[in-house]
């Protein structure tokens, strides 16, 4: 995790020092700048110039007299402003950003998509794992325009009937969602649509039954489709958990 986000903040125009300092304080704060200088090794010049640029950034902050890593929404922010050159990777990099709390053992792999090829391509393996049950969790009506509208989740659920059901919790409803939930299409797909009447819209998390593959897809107007892909039995855990305290109030 550590490795892949140290590769995006040197794309992103930073320093091997300046990402360096922030690495090592989002590992742990710091009282002092000059605790930097002996846990990253590089001189006393470089460590406090790198720090000038964090702080510009908005990167890390000072709280209770520690020097903290902060959120990298100023980063964000600034990778939006030069958006010409660098949308793309502001995309990779704001996906990533809120797995970064999580213990880096938590998470096997993690693939930010931000092509709608890759996105398909990730979305249509998730058909093909092995697992009892797919499930589905937010905003399908919604996420289907930025895929090409029914054929992309038509042909996802094609694939998976030939050897598990499906159950989605949907938390806005359409034309699109309204196909999934005819009598043809819950004896083709095997699938079960339930309608759950809450603001989550812009976002579909897919996964199942019993593999550690979560997908989380963000579609905010006027920005890109981002989807990302984690590996990790923890977030697969919880989604699950999540999914299933949902289902288990709407069908009493």
């Amino acid at each position: 995790m550590q490795k892949k986000l140290y590769h995006l903040l040197l794309q992103a125009g930073l320093s091997e020092a300046d990402t360096a300092v922030y690495l090592e304080l989002l590992k742990c704060p710091a009282i002092t700048k000059w605790e930097l200088v002996g846990r990253t090794r590089l001189n006393r010049n470089t460590v406090y110039r790198a720090f000038d640029k964090l702080e510009q950034l908005k990167m890390i902050k000072r709280v209770e007299q520690v020097y903290k890593a902060n959120t990298l929404s100023g980063l964000v922010a600034e990778l939006y402003r030069q958006r010409r050159n660098k949308g793309k990777l502001a995309q990779r990099i704001e996906a990533i950003a809120p797995y970064l709390r999580m213990p880096s053992e938590a998470i096997q792999d993690i693939q930010t998509l931000i092509t709608i090829e890759q996105i398909q391509e990730a979305f249509l393996e998730g058909a093909q794992r092995k697992f009892d049950w797919s499930l589905d969790f937010g905003d399908l009506e919604n996420f289907a325009p930025h895929v090409g509208g029914l054929r992309l989740p038509i042909e996802f659920q094609k694939r998976r009937a030939r050897h598990a059901r499906a159950k989605a919790i949907m938390t806005t409803f359409g034309k699109i969602t309204e196909y999934f939930c005819t009598r043809e299409s819950k004896q083709d797909y095997q699938n079960t649509i339930l309608r759950l009447p809450m603001s989550y819209q812009y976002q579909l998390v897919d996964f199942d039954s019993d593999t550690d593959y979560v997908l989380f897809h963000q579609f905010q107007p006027g920005k890109d489709l981002t989807s990302v892909l984690i590996k990790s039995r923890l977030v697969a855990d919880f989604q699950r958990a999540q999914f299933r305290s949902f289902s288990q109030l709407l069908e009493k």
